[in-house]
């Protein structure tokens, strides 16, 4: 099927098959991962959320999917998030355009002030 990775919110958060369901599973090959720091990909079960984003940016976070793609040997793919996940797709998709076909966005978060104060509560950023 058509290759498409779909990006977890958070950061903090992790993958789930129910992810999954937003693509026809006859047509697409939905690649879940957890993000640095998240689910499976957690440095060591015992740290804390601060540890776990200690050096984890956002570009390196760019920097995983594309060596993901390229590991899984995919040409292009369709990049989908949810939440946080859109923002790691728009950032994905920024600087690696020529690997993506398509876009799958949904509960865009952009990490603009007004969407971090709604999230944290005003002041609390």
């Amino acid at each position: 099927g058509i290759p498409a990775v779909f990006l977890h919110g958070g950061p903090g958060a992790g993958a789930s098959r129910q992810m999954a369901q937003l693509f026809d599973l006859f047509r697409y090959r939905v690649i879940l991962l957890d993000q640095r720091g998240c689910g499976c990909s957690l440095r060591k079960p015992s740290s804390t959320a601060q540890e776990q984003l200690e050096g984890n940016t956002t570009w390196q976070l760019v920097e995983d999917l594309e060596a993901l793609r390229k590991h899984l040997d995919i040409n292009r793919w369709v990049v989908g998030g949810g939440s946080w996940g859109t923002l790691l797709a728009l950032a994905y998709a920024s600087r690696y355009a020529k690997c993506v076909v398509a876009m799958v966005l949904r509960a865009v978060f952009l990490s603009r002030t007004a969407d971090l104060e709604f999230f944290c509560g005003p002041g609390e950023i």
